[in-house]
């Protein structure tokens, strides 16, 4: 079995969103996957009190430095998933809401194209 990763950014203007994006990812059909957030501006405790409602996810949480520009930001996640045993990234926003399926349909079609990390 493949290791599945959720990767998204959490930033100020989407954290109101975020309850609603973690409750998405809490009905996945497919629940074998690590949810990775990287907090980019956002104060960690804010972050820290809304994963505590969702503990049945596989959460990881790292804090971006808030100087970072948006391409430091993405080399800086890039780098931490290399590092990770992950061998499918699947990249969402922190304000968005998915089907269901989401997660499984789309791990399905990127291991069947061979797409790995």
């Amino acid at each position: 079995m493949e290791n599945i990763s959720v990767v998204s950014v959490v930033h100020p203007s989407s954290i109101k969103f975020l309850d609603g994006y973690l409750n998405s990812m809490m009905k996945q059909t497919f629940s074998d996957f690590k949810l990775i957030l990287f907090g980019h501006g956002v104060n960690k405790d804010d972050v820290s009190s809304k994963l505590d409602r969702y503990d049945t996810l596989d959460v990881i949480f790292k804090q971006v430095r808030k100087d970072l520009t948006i391409p430091k930001v993405r080399e800086f996640i890039t780098e931490y998933i290399k590092k990770t045993d992950s061998d499918i990234c699947i990249f969402t926003d922190s304000d968005d809401f998915v089907d269901e399926n989401f997660v499984k349909l789309l791990s399905e079609e990127l291991i069947k194209g061979g797409y790995k990390v």
